[in-house]
């Protein structure tokens, strides 16, 4: 994670095909969002419900498929990398993974961090929005 003033806050989030056979038709979007409160993870989701996916892509089966790439639209300031780094605004990551296995079926993964300096990832697993199906 790239947390600097003066720069776009940028987010790299690591995934993979851990099945045994290859994900078809891979769709991912993914939202970096600060706010003064904690969120209803929800509720933001179900603001961005209509927000497009990256184009579809195959995966195979145990090989690192690259990163999910996050980068705010805005240049951060020095004031918002001191409160974020802080715990005084909340940075967090979301994001949802949706393909399809070799006979058809649709699954998807959704994901939900927020910024913790403190973690091996800097990011802490939010209470909700972490699932697999």
């Amino acid at each position: 994670m790239s947390l600097e003033a003066g720069k776009k806050i940028a987010i790299q989030i690591p995934f993979i095909n851990s099945g045994k056979s290859l994900a078809l038709d891979v769709r991912t979007r993914a939202f970096a969002h600060l706010n003064i409160t904690p969120i209803d993870v929800k509720e933001f989701i179900h603001a961005h419900r209509a927000e497009p996916f990256q184009a579809p892509i195959v995966l195979f089966p145990n090989i690192p498929a690259g990163n999910l790439s996050i980068v705010s639209p805005t240049v951060a300031s020095e004031t918002q990398v001191t409160t974020i780094k802080n715990g005084t605004l909340h940075l967090y990551v979301l994001g949802e993974i949706r393909y399809k296995d070799i006979f058809d079926r649709p699954h998807y993964t959704t994901f939900c961090g927020e910024y913790a300096p403190n973690t091996p990832t800097n990011l802490k697993t939010c209470s909700e929005y972490n699932t697999a199906n």
